[in-house]
């Protein structure tokens, strides 16, 4: 028994080294989109460490976890 994948624009199923190439591909443009825009990089390793406080302090205390605390549920019982 074997498995057949259908495109659904008639085009054959991307291999992985094609797909490795397209990520490569991605992972250069969004460097260079950088290194052009400086000021995009503290968005993108600000902007989740701010949300992560925001959902755990400020939105955290009204969600209530039963048998735990939404703080350890977020973090994965890694606060301290």
């Amino acid at each position: 028994m074997s498995i057949r994948t259908i495109s659904i624009d008639g085009a054959p199923p991307a291999r992985v080294g094609q797909r490795l190439r397209e990520i490569l591909v991605l992972i250069r443009r969004n460097l260079i989109h950088i290194l052009r825009e400086p000021m995009q990089l503290s968005d993108v390793t600000i902007q989740p460490i701010l949300f992560t406080f925001l959902f755990i302090y400020v939105f955290g205390s009204g969600i209530p976890i039963p048998g735990g605390s939404y703080t350890a549920f977020a973090l994965a019982d890694c606060s301290p």
